[in-house]
């Protein structure tokens, strides 16, 4: 049976280690990326049964994340995480 593992993307260090701690009741594996740059490269080069972004990141955000992994792979869930209000005209995706 294959590895459930979640790619968590989250700068906030109290926040990723809160949701890391309940995500790992749930999978087999969370890794956590604590930058937009390590979250690109992650999520971008290896497969996950998940991956949680935070919209605002330093480097790439949230949203650029997405469309690169969208570029490369047909289906991949994709959950965003922010405490930021938006508008869902403004998540348009290619």
């Amino acid at each position: 049976m294959a590895k459930r593992r979640i790619l968590l993307v989250e700068d906030e260090q109290d926040i990723a280690d809160l949701v890391a701690l309940h995500l790992k009741d749930l999978c087999d594996e969370v890794v956590v990326a604590s930058d937009g740059h390590e979250g690109m490269r992650q999520a971008t080069t290896q497969d996950w049964a998940l991956i949680i972004l935070d919209l605002r990141l330093p480097g790439p955000d949230g949203l650029e994340i997405c469309r690169a992994v969208r570029r490369e792979r047909a289906y991949q869930p994709n959950l965003m995480l922010t405490s930021k209000s938006v508008s869902y005209t403004h998540l348009t995706l290619p």
